[in-house]
């Protein structure tokens, strides 16, 4: 298995990382780095298209920050595909437009985004005949998002459970550490839900409920068309170099331009270093494979906009199964770090 990563992804350069800044770390889906490739490209005098929840939570939606406060709007992971439109002086514009116009101008740009949307927005400026020399792309190691939907029904229905409506939402809050992310909704009455995400219900969406394309991905492995790929570092523990409780990244590229952004991050406030490449990737595989098809997809589909979430989620899940989550949890918290990677290492090479 070593030799075969090895070989394959042997043109890649891995890196992990973390905020020093405590604040940021926390606030952050895991080591921050997507926070502090922004702020590289603002202290530079660039703009940084990235992805933001709605006004409701409901869904998530592309925005351009030109300054560092904007960019608090991006932090977290948004497990939901996002909207490939943005608001731009005052028009509602189709993202890759509105980055085409400004390359145009020659502005310097990061786009930060899902590995298919890098890959539409590459390949729309290509047909445009549009020069890139000032574009930066990042991409994610991504697990394939939930459809918009179900974020939908996941924030009316834990609204109308707090009959109050939500004032802040995060899939990764970070209860004692980054590991295991849970579920926090915050609402106008002063009321919180939280719940470990993968417990709950939008977290069995995630898992259940996505496109169908993302069973056969096109832009993982060596296809991946960014110059920089981020994502958690899945697999360091306290007894690694680079650990951090609040979270770390990992960090990939597989060119000069990726490698001369990255090592600029360690001027600003964020602690960069060498990571082995198959460590790396032996422990996120979602780097170079898709997730599993989704088996039961039209009859959840037709049960979510029957019934709502929650009730396709206990029909999917089972009630016996659902009853029994808090006690697994509550046993998974409890292991250190190190044991737990090694289950999950058993788990999957035993499947």
């Amino acid at each position: 298995m070593k030799d075969i990563i090895t070989d394959k992804f042997s043109c890649w350069k891995a890196y992990s990382g973390y905020i020093y800044d405590t604040e940021k770390l926390r606030n952050s889906a895991s080591g921050g780095a997507a926070t502090i490739l922004s702020e590289v490209m603002i202290a530079e005098g660039g703009m940084v298209f990235g992805v933001k929840y709605s006004k409701d939570f409901k869904t998530a939606e592309y925005e351009l920050a030109s300054t560092s406060e904007e960019l608090k709007k991006f932090r977290g992971s948004k497990y939901i595909f996002p909207e490939k439109k943005v608001l731009y002086k005052n028009e509602v514009k189709s993202v890759y437009h509105v980055v085409g116009d400004l390359l145009k101008e020659r502005k310097r740009i990061l786009f930060i985004g899902l590995g298919c949307d890098v890959g539409a927005l590459l390949k729309y400026l290509e047909q445009q005949g549009i020069q890139i020399e000032t574009l930066t792309t990042v991409d994610l190691i991504c697990h394939g998002p939930t459809l918009p939907e179900a974020q939908k029904y996941f924030i009316e229905e834990i609204e109308e459970r707090y009959k109050s409506k939500t004032i802040s939402f995060s899939v990764k809050y970070k209860k004692k550490s980054w590991v295991p992310p849970y579920l926090r909704a915050e609402f106008e009455n002063g009321k919180c839900y939280i719940k470990a995400f993968y417990d709950s219900d939008l977290g069995f969406a995630m898992d259940h409920y996505s496109r169908s394309s993302c069973a056969n991905c096109q832009f993982k492995g060596n296809n991946h068309k960014a110059d920089i790929t981020i994502g958690d570092y899945w697999g360091i523990d306290e007894r690694q170099s680079g650990y951090n409780a609040l979270g770390v990244s990992v960090l990939l590229t597989k060119s000069a331009k990726g490698i001369n952004y990255i090592e600029k991050c360690n001027q600003m406030g964020f602690h960069v270093e060498s990571a082995d490449v198959f460590h790396v990737l032996s422990n996120n595989r979602m780097f170079f494979e898709s997730r599993k098809a989704d088996l039961n997809h039209a009859s959840f589909k037709k049960c979510l906009f029957q019934y709502g979430l929650h009730k396709t989620v206990l029909r999917e899940r089972g009630i016996i199964t659902t009853l029994l989550l808090k006690p697994k949890r509550l046993i998974s918290t409890l292991m250190p770090t190190s044991l737990r990677n090694k289950l999950k290492k058993l788990i999957k090479y035993g499947e």
